[in-house]
């Protein structure tokens, strides 16, 4: 007599050591973690570990392991776009957002068609840039990175003034922030326009002029901007 799961189990043991799994999931793997279309050589390195290691109680850690180690993964920067929630989540970050999820950020990334713990399809949420970056979409990432500095927002409390060097000129303040957001250099043109921003009518190379109140609502509108770059919305 065999237990009333036996068939069902051998039935997934069997789908497990199916090539065609392997495969699958290798590919899943190593377009979420390095690009839209991974190498072919990476996928079949990924599927090699995959195969060596069936049975192993950590097969898919070595298999993750193994596309983190590899060049590809060290090469994949900006290969891939930011999910809604790696976007909110990476603004929050970098500026040291005190964060409390409501509502309404969760209204924001539903309308940015990312469902939180709710995406119907057992695939899960896409992972390629064309169903990130609709027209639409791209409008309300931009929107969505204005809005956590509005207080009725209430997702995040955000204070831009308190974290920019005191003293600092108009590009020692966009410098500032671009190694912030980024952590990488800005085309020199998208530069200029940040410059523009922060001095007004003053010279860049001396602090920006105006009230406290204006020089905030100016500093807010930098960070904002450096988010809405394209090189913000790569990951």
């Amino acid at each position: 007599n065999q237990a009333p799961l036996a068939d069902g189990e051998q039935v997934l043991d069997l789908v497990a050591r199916h090539p065609g799994t392997a495969s699958y999931i290798c590919t899943k793997l190593c377009r979420r973690l390095v690009a839209d279309e991974p190498p072919a050589a990476l996928v079949q390195a990924a599927i090699d570990v995959w195969i060596a290691q069936q049975g192993a109680a950590d097969q898919i850690k070595q298999v993750v392991r193994a596309i983190l180690l590899s060049p590809e993964f060290a090469a994949a920067w900006g290969q891939k776009v930011k999910r809604p929630f790696e976007l909110a989540a990476s603004f929050l970050r970098i500026t040291e957002a005190n964060a409390t999820p409501n509502t309404n950020l969760f209204n924001w990334l539903s309308e940015m068609g990312y469902r939180h713990f709710n995406w119907s399809p057992p695939t899960g949420h896409p992972d390629t840039a064309d169903d990130w970056l609709s027209t639409n979409v791209t409008l309300r990432r931009w929107n969505v990175v204005n809005t956590f500095f509005t207080k009725e927002f209430g997702a995040a409390t955000l204070d831009m003034v308190a974290k920019t060097p005191a003293g600092a000129t108009s590009r020692q303040i966009v410098a500032f922030w671009v190694e912030r957001v980024l952590g990488r250099p800005l085309p020199e043109r998208s530069v200029d326009v940040l410059i523009g921003l922060m001095r007004q009518d003053a010279g860049p190379d001396v602090p920006p002029i105006g009230n406290a109140e204006d020089i905030r609502d100016r500093i807010n509108s930098l960070v904002a901007l450096i988010a809405m770059t394209p090189e913000f919305q790569q990951r």
